[in-house]
Order: structure tokens, then sequence, then C-alpha cells
């Protein structure tokens, strides 16, 4: 009799955070999300930023292109990822801004983009990019595919996680919910302007 696996004894099992950021209805701040679900996609914990992270001029001019991936990182992921009490086992981002996050915590960070809408490779980089990506298939097709990207400094972390998250992406679509995460972050947002 073989070893069943957490995920195949209960297929909900694997915990996922799914971190995205948004801009403020106003456009001069960003909110941002984690939604920690399991792999059937079903809710165990919301956090988000309460008040918008809102850079002032002279910060948007001293920090330069350096400012929106700082805010990503140091003022909404890490935060986000350091206040949830259901520990995920890996950390899903729509954003490449949001990859940043790796170095700066112990979970896997991961990058998930529709195949076909993925940035194109140089063939300068091909190499190092198809060490740190994975292209998960839908069973059945039923979704689109994804491609998963890693930090190139954690290259591994994407064949280490392709499996787990193929059978994840069997029951739910691993793009659907960045969506939910940025509905309920503009809804709380039109809630506090109420």
């Amino acid at each position: 009799m073989s070893e069943q696996t957490r995920e195949e004894r209960d297929p909900g099992a694997l915990r996922v955070a799914f971190l995205a950021m948004r801009d403020s209805a106003d456009g001069q701040g960003y909110y941002g999300g984690v939604l920690v679900a399991d792999a059937l996609g079903k809710p165990l914990e919301f956090r988000c930023t309460t008040e918008a992270v809102r850079p002032t001029k002279v910060q948007r001019t001293l920090y330069g292109e350096s400012l929106l991936p700082c805010i990503a990182t140091e003022l909404i992921g890490a935060p986000l990822l350091q206040a949830v009490q259901v520990r995920p086992e890996v950390v899903l981002v729509p954003d490449q801004m949001l990859l940043e996050l790796r170095p700066a915590t112990t979970y896997p960070v991961l990058l998930v983009e529709r195949y076909g809408e993925a940035f194109e490779v140089t063939d300068a980089v091909e190499e190092e990019a198809a060490a740190s990506e994975a292209l998960l298939r839908s069973p059945q097709s039923r979704f689109q595919p994804v491609v998963l990207r890693a930090h190139p400094r954690y290259a591994a972390d994407a064949s280490e996680w392709r499996g787990r998250l193929a059978e994840a992406f069997g029951r739910m679509d691993l793009m659907e919910p960045f969506e939910r995460v940025k509905t309920a972050l503009e809804q709380l947002e039109g809630e506090r302007e109420v």
C-alpha cells in the first residue's frame, strides 16, 4: 500500500497565499491584500492594508523607479505575510515586483502569469529563465495554462512547487484568487469613503 501525501488524503490541505496590490481610486496610493486559501480555493484568512500607502512628492522624487518595488515589498508584502495567522506553504504573486519579496521571507514566492502573457525572454537570459520557470497545464484543459516563475536566486522554487501546484490547478484557476483580492480591496476602499 503506497503512502499517500497530505493533499491526496485531504485535497484542500495545501495552504497557498495569493498576494496582490492595486492602486487607490485617486491614483495617489497603493493597497495590498493577501488571501490564504486551501487547494480548493476556499478562503482560510484574508489580510489587507488598512490605509493606502501614499508616498509624498519628495519620496517619489528621491526613490524614482525604486519607489514602487520598495512599497510592494517592504511596506505591503512583507508586513502582510508577517501578519497572517494561517501560515501559507507558498506565496503566489501576479506581478514581477512582488517576486522581490522572496529574499525577504522564508516562504517560496512564485510569480504566476497566464501562458502567452508572460514576458519575452531574450537569448542572453533564456537559460537562467528556463531554470526558474515551470509551465502548468490544467487537467482536461479546464483553465488556461500558467507559467510559474521563481526569483533568480531561488530558481529551484519553481520546480519544487510545480507538482503540488499542478494538483491544485486541477481544482482551481491559480489566477482567479488575485481578482478576488483586488475586488475585496476595491470594496473595502469604497466602504472607507462612505
